[in-house]
């Protein structure tokens, strides 16, 4: 995904790299879906399918395309803890380098005055309490990093992107094709595919179904590889 990065609390995001550019809702009814209401008429004429069908399929796939994605992945968990610790401790390495430079520049400020800018008008010298809000934010920073030398010695640190993108696959994709293939099996299709024996082309009703409705969901419109449908397929039966 190519959202700018934020801030944010909570558990580990998703990681998903997604192989078409799919389409984020961030304002979507529940009751209509993922789906537009033309593209769902459509569907359902091209497919045979009834409406009913295809709208509960267009609000099952809403969460599927939101902003984020909050999945549990455990083939990531022992490389989200290695790189989180490593990242953790290389922070508390640069908050302690710093501190030490803060209680430095705390005891040059202790031996210097300032003219009142304000005497004029009777106002106390705010250097007093510029020293001890400075002081007290270093305390904060101590304390912080108290908190995460504890953190450290828990191995706690959990890193929250994508410690190896090579294990990143395609997240929305995979829950589209579940969703669709569950549909299919309810309607009482098979889940099967034809190969051109001189292409290797992989077609068929399944095939056209689920890249029919991958074009609705993608901007520009794309259609996905019938090789990337067939080990979808493969994973689903396993």
């Amino acid at each position: 995904m190519t959202d700018a990065p934020r801030r944010e609390r909570g558990g580990p995001r998703t990681v998903t790299r997604d192989s078409v550019s799919w389409k984020v809702f961030t304002e979507r009814s529940a009751q209509t879906g993922a789906l537009e209401e033309e593209d769902i008429r459509r569907l359902c004429q091209s497919h045979d399918i009834d409406e009913q069908h295809m709208r509960q399929l267009s609000r099952e796939l809403l969460s599927t395309f939101g902003p984020e994605l909050h999945l549990y992945q455990p083939e990531l968990a022992t490389d989200r803890q290695r790189v989180g610790q490593k990242k953790l401790s290389r922070a508390i390495d640069l908050v302690r380098s710093a501190e030490g430079k803060l209680h430095e520049a705390s005891r040059l400020l202790s031996d210097i005055g300032f003219a009142n800018p304000f005497a004029n008008a009777g106002v106390p010298n705010p250097r007093d309490q510029r020293l001890q809000q400075f002081d007290a934010a270093i305390a904060t920073i101590s304390e912080c990093n108290e908190f995460y030398v504890r953190m450290e010695q828990a191995r706690s640190a959990r890193y929250r992107a994508t410690p190896d993108a090579r294990k990143a696959a395609d997240v929305r994709r995979e829950i589209l094709c579940v969703t669709l293939f569950n549909l299919w099996q309810t309607l009482g299709r098979n889940l099967t595919y034809t190969t051109d024996p001189l292409s290797g082309v992989r077609s068929g009703p399944l095939i056209e179904f689920v890249n029919d409705v991958v074009q609705c969901l993608t901007d520009p419109p794309a259609r996905l590889n019938g090789e990337a449908i067939k080990r979808e397929l493969e994973d689903f039966r396993a």
